[in-house]
C-alpha cells in the first residue's frame, strides 16, 4: 500500500499543482525578461537621438590662450558626448607641449573649456638658433633668428643643436648659466648694467659679458665672486668697464686684462 505525502501542515498537494506553479514562474520570468528588452532597447534608442541631436554638437572651443588651428578642427563639429576630456587632454598636450598644465572641461549643451597654464621664459639660449626657457630648463618657444628682447641670453654649446618645444636641457652647462644669471638678478646687475650675454660652453671659464666686457667666474661660489666685482667696478673702474677686455675673478687675486 502506498504512503500518502502530507506537509508541515498536514495537507497533501494535488498532483501535478507544484508543476503548474513552477511554469507559472517560469512564464512570469519570461514575460519580464521581455519587457526589459524592450525597455533596454527603446532607451537606447533615445539615448541615441538625444546624443546625435544637433544641440550637443560642439560649435565652440574656449580657452584663456591661443590654440594651433588642429586643436580646434579636431574638437569642432563632434558631438559633446563623443569627445573624452582625456583624450583632448592628450592631443593638446601633443599640439603644445610648452604648456605647464591643461584643464579640459565639458560645458553643456556645446561648449569644451580649454584651460591653460603658460610656462615663463626666464632666459634665452643659444643654439641653431634662440630659445625661450623657463626656470626649469624647459624650452618654451623658437628657435628665432635673432635675439628675444628682454631675456639674457646663455650660450652652452659650441655646436648649432636643435631643440624642439616641451623639451627639457638636461646639461650641467645651463644649470652653472643660470644660476649665475639669478645671482646677477638678486644683485641688480641685470637691471643696471648693459649685459650681453652668458657664456658657458667652457664650464671652468664661465663668465657673464658686459658691453664688450668679459667678465670670468668659473663654476661656484657666484656670491663672493660679484661682490669683488661690485668693488672692482666701483674703485677701480668708476663704474666704466670699457677700457678692460677681461676681469678674472677664478683666484684669490683678481687679474684685469686691459685693452691695447
Amino acid at each position: 500500500m502506498a504512503k500518502k505525502r502530507f506537509n508541515a501542515t498536514g495537507w497533501r498537494p494535488k498532483p501535478g499543482l507544484s508543476k503548474l506553479f513552477n511554469n507559472r514562474i517560469f512564464t512570469a520570468f519570461f514575460v519580464l525578461a521581455i519587457l526589459a528588452g524592450l525597455v533596454w532597447a527603446f532607451s537606447s534608442y533615445v539615448w541615441d537621438r538625444v546624443i546625435s541631436s544637433d544641440i550637443f554638437i560642439v560649435r565652440d572651443v574656449k580657452s584663456n590662450t591661443e590654440l594651433s588651428p588642429t586643436v580646434r578642427s579636431a574638437i569642432v563639429g563632434k558631438t559633446v558626448f563623443a569627445l573624452s576630456t582625456r583624450k583632448i587632454y592628450d592631443f593638446v598636450r601633443s599640439q603644445h607641449p610648452e604648456f605647464k598644465s591643461i584643464l579640459v572641461v565639458k560645458e553643456f549643451p556645446s561648449t569644451i573649456i580649454i584651460k591653460v597654464i603658460k610656462r615663463i621664459p626666464v632666459v634665452q639660449v643659444k643654439m641653431d638658433g634662440f630659445y625661450a626657457v623657463d626656470p626649469e630648463r624647459i624650452v618654451v618657444s623658437g628657435p628665432y633668428q635673432q635675439l628675444l628682447p628682454g631675456l639674457l641670453c646663455l650660450e652652452i654649446s659650441d655646436r648649432p643643436i636643435a631643440l624642439t618645444r616641451g623639451q627639457r636641457i638636461d646639461d650641467k652647462r645651463l644649470s652653472a648659466a643660470m644660476d649665475l644669471a639669478e645671482a646677477l638678478r638678486k644683485n641688480g646687475y641685470l637691471a643696471k648694467l648693459p649685459m650681453n650675454e652668458i657664456n658657458a660652453v667652457l664650464p671652468a671659464a664661465l663668465c657673464f659679458v658686459v658691453g664688450s666686457t668679459r667678465v670670468i667666474v668659473g663654476e661656484a661660489d657666484y656670491e663672493r665672486k660679484l661682490k669683488v666685482f661690485e668693488k672692482i667696478l666701483k674703485e677701480e673702474c668708476k663704474g666704466d668697464l670699457s677700457s678692460l677686455e677681461y676681469i678674472d675673478l677664478r683666484y684669490q687675486r683678481v687679474y684685469l686684462g686691459y685693452k691695447r
